[in-house]
């Protein structure tokens, strides 16, 4: 039987421009991921340029983002778009603006606080952090590894408030203010590798160095694109707030699962132990390879349902959230599942497409590359 709640009728063309303006926000995230994603492959490809094809520089760089990554994911991964993106969009939808901020200013906060605190702990114990994942690699490589990822603890810090601003802007629906950041880091990211990176140990650190100002840069356009709806957040540290408990609540199980990934990808490095050198590297090209479809299409279609599918459960209008989610959902699977089919069919055909560019692609390890690939499709 269906629920009385269902009936909520929505009027035809208030419904007609919904359904265009995601999407048209769709298609403006899909052209800014792409973008984001073919930057990404420069980077790519510059790595391989400046530090090397299976050489110690290459794996020690790529081996040196692991652990910053993984406390991003540990302490921001996807609590924005689980608790902070629908929170306020909720919010803004019942007319609850000033409340829903109070508490999205406590985690925030909060949050902001914790990563400091472990951004400065990261830098400093990086000599001792790296030898425990990677004991049974060569030493200089970790050594290297943990230099590099010294440089790039402080990255994490302005990731995350760069994300922040993004949660907030995706929550106001200004998908045009967030669609082209990834794109301008990328681009700050490859101007960083092609003139401070090279096949020496300062080679490394300066390109991480670089890297790390790249993102200072990236949180300064997000937060310029978010400045009217940041003007609502105050430092608080109200923690028995109930709105705050609430994100809480949404958010640290995301947090949790969404460190998985990354996780995963520490454990597969760490039984590389006994694979030639440049595996890490073939590792790192294959997982930027599969990630193009769910990099571009479903978290595209994801980021742009999920502020329109909180206001729909706010307003109590069932029908139209399920029919949102149906129709997001089948567009995602549409295009991620022949993507990925294609990637596993010709696999041996993209990875030299994409990364031989120059005479530092090494055709073997090209070929475990796309072996891995494979694999991951």
């Amino acid at each position: 039987m269906e629920n009385p709640s269902d009936r909520i009728s929505v009027p035809p063309d208030k419904k007609k421009k919904s359904t265009a303006s995601i999407a048209l926000a769709t298609f403006l995230m899909i052209v800014g991921l792409t973008l984001s994603k073919g930057t990404g492959f420069l980077r790519e490809n510059f790595i391989m340029e400046k530090f090397g094809s299976g050489t110690l520089e290459a794996d020690a760089f790529i081996l040196g983002f692991t652990i910053p990554d993984l406390f991003f994911q540990l302490l921001v991964g996807g609590s924005i778009q689980a608790a902070i993106t629908p929170s306020l969009a909720r919010a803004v939808e019942n007319g609850q603006q000033r409340r829903g901020w109070k508490s999205v200013s406590t985690f925030i906060t909060l949050i902001a606080l914790i990563m400091l605190v472990f951004t400065i702990l990261g830098s400093l114990l990086s000599d001792w952090i790296l030898p425990l994942f990677y004991f049974d690699k060569d030493v200089d490589m970790v050594a290297l590894a943990a230099k590099a990822s010294r440089a790039l603890f402080p990255q994490v810090f302005f990731m995350m408030l760069a994300a922040f601003c993004i949660g907030i802007l995706n929550a106001y629906k200004k998908f045009s203010s967030t669609a082209f950041g990834p794109t301008i880091y990328n681009i700050f990211v490859v101007l960083a590798i092609f003139f401070l990176g090279g096949k020496s140990e300062k080679g490394v650190i300066y390109a991480a160095l670089g890297i790390t100002v790249s993102a200072g840069v990236y949180f300064l356009w997000q937060f310029y694109m978010a400045r009217s709806e940041l003007r609502n957040y105050r430092f608080s540290l109200a923690i028995h707030d109930e709105g705050f408990k609430e994100l809480l609540h949404l958010a640290v199980p995301t947090m949790l699962s969404a460190s998985i990934v990354q996780l995963n990808t520490i454990i597969v490095q760490a039984f590389t132990g006994d694979f030639d050198k440049g595996i890490i590297q073939s590792l790192s090209n294959s997982k930027t390879i599969w990630q193009i479809p769910y990099g571009i299409f479903a978290v595209a279609v994801g980021s742009v349902m999920l502020p329109s599918l909180s206001a729909h459960f706010a307003a109590r209008d069932y029908k139209s959230a399920r029919m949102l989610f149906g129709k997001s959902l089948r567009n995602a699977l549409f295009l991620t599942i022949p993507s990925a089919g294609l990637l596993f069919a010709l696999s041996y055909d993209v990875v030299p497409a994409l990364f031989k560019w120059s005479d530092a692609y090494n055709t073997a390890k090209g070929q475990v590359t796309s072996m891995v690939l494979m694999g991951y499709c």
